[in-house]
């Protein structure tokens, strides 16, 4: 697990730095702390391997919210379902 101080290489769509350029302005922990408020809904999807777990459980542990992995709630929702008949 990495640590609330860790970078991410996230990019938020169109912003950039003072130097114009796409990298971070600041640790992604520090973004999620000091600017991202209170009662938002966090949805992510993409590709494998594109930590997405890996970010929402950062946030998650920074923002101390709750996180719900639909893969995980399937899982138990069907586990009693033959799904494939």
């Amino acid at each position: 697990m990495t640590s609330p101080n860790s970078v991410f290489a996230v990019r938020f769509a169109n912003t950039q730095n003072d130097e114009g350029d796409d990298r971070l302005r600041e640790p992604f922990a520090n973004f999620i702390e000091n600017k991202l408020g209170n009662g938002f809904l966090l949805i992510v999807c993409g590709l494998p391997g594109t930590w997405k777990t890996e970010t929402t459980e950062e946030v998650s542990k920074i923002k101390s919210y709750p996180l719900l992995r639909t893969d995980l709630i399937r899982l138990e929702v069907l586990k009693n379902e033959d799904i494939f008949d």
